[in-house]
């Protein structure tokens, strides 16, 4: 027997989007009451998704938001804690979809180069 999904309206997307926004701003509020963590490290990825800070660091790089590369331009790899909860809600195969995209891209951007170079 085959289910039908009914598809929400634009309407309904619009207030499911809203109220999921809203919901992280209540979220980040709280952890910055709280005295919690505002930026996550590989570490605390490892901790809340349990694949190993290994792992992650190697083979497991889609796992993480931007792939491992910081949203801050020194110091150690590290994510608000509002994009780590966003990464962590899309399924594996999307993860691993978008850094598939993400090495062909930096693999024709490096291609690109070298032919410029070359000439």
């Amino acid at each position: 027997m085959m289910v039908e999904i009914p598809n929400p309206s634009d309407a309904k997307l619009d207030e499911i989007i809203r109220r999921q926004e809203a919901t992280e701003k209540v979220l980040m509020h709280l952890l910055a009451l709280s005295g919690q963590k505002m930026v996550w490290k590989i570490s605390d990825m490892a901790e809340a998704t349990g694949y190993s800070y290994e792992f992650l660091r190697t083979k497991g790089r889609y796992l993480l938001p931007r792939f491992g590369e910081s949203a801050y331009s020194s110091g150690a790899a590290r994510w608000p804690v509002s994009e780590c909860l966003e990464w962590m809600a899309k399924s594996d195969e999307e993860k691993r979809g978008a850094y598939q995209e993400h090495v062909r891209q930096q693999m024709r951007a490096e291609s690109k180069k070298r032919r410029k170079a070359a000439n």
